[in-house]
């Protein structure tokens, strides 16, 4: 991961990038965020959190379409 920071650092001049993932289960979205210092690899900051999954969520994860 370190190595595709600095590249990602480089190329867009960022100071910090953002990063995360999300799960989808039966009736919840799952979302983790960091906040991570491309000069040192340190997280500044990070959030789990929990979405319900109801109509609207469902159609902002479909991939219908793509």
């Amino acid at each position: 991961m370190s190595r595709r920071l600095a590249a990602l650092s480089k190329n867009h001049h960022a100071s910090a990038i953002l990063t995360g993932t999300y799960a989808v289960a039966s009736k919840t979205v799952y979302v983790n965020a960091r906040l991570i210092d491309t000069n040192s690899n340190l997280v500044l900051g990070s959030v789990d959190f929990q979405l319900p999954l109801d109509a609207d969520m469902r159609t902002l994860i479909t991939r219908k379409g793509l």
